[in-house]
């Protein structure tokens, strides 16, 4: 889990929080990613894998290039656009708070 106080993630700025997330592999991913992704289980004869993050990408009805998604989940999760960061504050452990 991603670790910051409650008053860092109300002053960070969106794009620098996924971009620290996105590096620090906290279930977000890229589009590009995820598209990569699709082409190697299209390379392994995994269609149904390929066609389930395709359609995630394709049904996306933000402009948003980053999603949420557990790899080792597969089919079992489907990505999902991240528009704010409410989006991803389920993943990040405020030390600041109280129990």
């Amino acid at each position: 889990m991603f670790t910051m106080t409650r008053a860092e993630f109300e002053e960070i700025e969106f794009d620098e929080l996924i971009e620290l997330m996105y590096e620090n592999s906290y279930d977000v991913t890229s589009e590009e990613t995820l598209k990569s992704f699709a082409m190697d289980k299209l390379q392994d004869d995994d269609f149904g894998m390929a066609l389930h993050i395709i359609n995630a990408i394709y049904e996306n009805p933000y402009d948003t290039e980053w999603y949420r998604y557990d790899y080792s989940m597969g089919t079992l999760q489907t990505p999902s656009p991240i528009t704010d960061k409410e989006d991803v504050e389920d993943l990040i452990d405020f030390g600041d708070e109280d129990d």
